[in-house]
Parts: structure tokens; C-alpha cells; sequence
């Protein structure tokens, strides 16, 4: 499993800075006796957002990552294999520097 992640941001005011990430994601199929032949894939997605300053220290941000590429592996043998992926996610939290 491999993943790849870049980002910027840029600062609108003192407080508040515009988010970019770029994100990759690459997972082999697994392998082994019990091993599920529909695993694995790879994305690309592109993830906008939004951070605020409440504090010097503490700080509140958003994202939504949108898919730009996704395959999921399936199982040759099994018609109707596949995997759930999703277009897109959200993401919110908060972060403290101490």
C-alpha cells in the first residue's frame, strides 16, 4: 500500500487560509490462502478547504476531497465482485499546537 499526498495553502486574512491538497492511493490486491481477490485499486482526488485561526495555538479546518480517478479491483471469477468507493468525503476537525 502506497500513498501520496501534497498540499499548499494560501492566506486571504490573518485568520483564514485556503487549503489544496493533491491526494494518490495505491493498494495491491491482497494475497495469501484466504485472500480476497477483489481488493485493492487506486485513487487520485483533489481536496479544497478552508482553515480558521480561533487562537495563535488552536485552529478549526474543512475539506472535501473529490475523486479524480478511482479503480477498484474486482474478481475475474465472480461476475458480480466489486468494492464500494465513494465520488467524495468530508473532512472537518480541530488542531492545537502546545
Amino acid at each position: 500500500e502506497a500513498s501520496f499526498d501534497i498540499g499548499m495553502h494560501y492566506t486571504v486574512a490573518p485568520a483564514v487560509d485556503l487549503l489544496l491538497q493533491l491526494n494518490g492511493h495505491h493498494r495491491d490486491r491482497d494475497a495469501g490462502l484466504n485472500a480476497n481477490p477483489a481488493s485493492g485499486g487506486y485513487s487520485w482526488s483533489i481536496a479544497p478547504g478552508i482553515s480558521y485561526a480561533i487562537t495563535s495555538n488552536a485552529q478549526i479546518y474543512g475539506m472535501a476531497q473529490f475523486a479524480l480517478r478511482q479503480y477498484a479491483n474486482t474478481d475475474a471469477a465472480v461476475a458480480t465482485s466489486g468494492q464500494l468507493t465513494a465520488p467524495w468525503n468530508l473532512t472537518a476537525g480541530v488542531s492545537y499546537r502546545f
